[in-house]
């Protein structure tokens, strides 16, 4: 059944289903966060919409909500580069995850750091891919110790340490391979 939007709300609708994300059109139109441009605005002036706010309304994959707010911050220019579409990637086939590219990559990431024993968790919060990790390095809303305890499930400090700092290093390795 096609949703019906009035056309107010048609560039909110439309900006969520660039991403794959129109499943949450109802959280954001229906708790007060019905313009886009209106968001676009304060975020270019550092009034960001957070990753509590989208948990507070109903979002409550971590991933999802990591894709509606880097999308908001590359729809308000705040990256200076595109972000790669692999960073809203959503795997269709999760019983077939080994056969998944950006999903091997994550894991693959995973195993450098010899965590691969959280890829589930990973999957499960809606992350298939390592850039959505990499670009959150430098999002205003990046993955924090708390999401990775608390929704994760990742109770081992060490590990997410480990996570954490890794993934800070893999963005600062890639953006000298850019400079190179």
């Amino acid at each position: 059944k096609e949703k019906i939007i009035n056309c107010s709300n048609k560039s909110l609708y439309d900006f969520l289903l660039q991403i794959n994300m129109q499943k949450y059109y109802d959280n954001l139109n229906n708790n007060g966060f019905e313009y886009i441009n209106l968001i676009l605005e304060d975020t270019k002036i550092g009034n960001y919409l957070t990753d509590k706010q989208l948990k507070m309304i109903g979002i409550n994959i971590p991933g999802d909500r990591a894709k509606i707010l880097i999308r908001f911050e590359e729809k308000a220019n705040m990256f200076e580069f595109n972000i790669p579409k692999s960073a809203y990637y959503i795997s269709n086939n999760l019983d077939h995850i080994e056969d998944d590219l950006n999903v091997c990559k994550l894991n693959g990431w995973l195993r450098n750091i010899r965590l691969e024993q959280y890829i589930r968790n990973f999957i499960l919060n809606g992350y298939f891919s390592v850039d959505l990790l990499l670009i959150q390095t430098i999002s205003k809303n990046p993955l924090t110790d708390e999401i990775l305890k608390d929704e994760f499930g990742i109770d081992k400090l060490g590990h997410r340490a480990r996570i954490l700092n890794n993934r800070r290093s893999e963005e600062r390795f890639s953006r000298n391979a850019e400079t190179d």
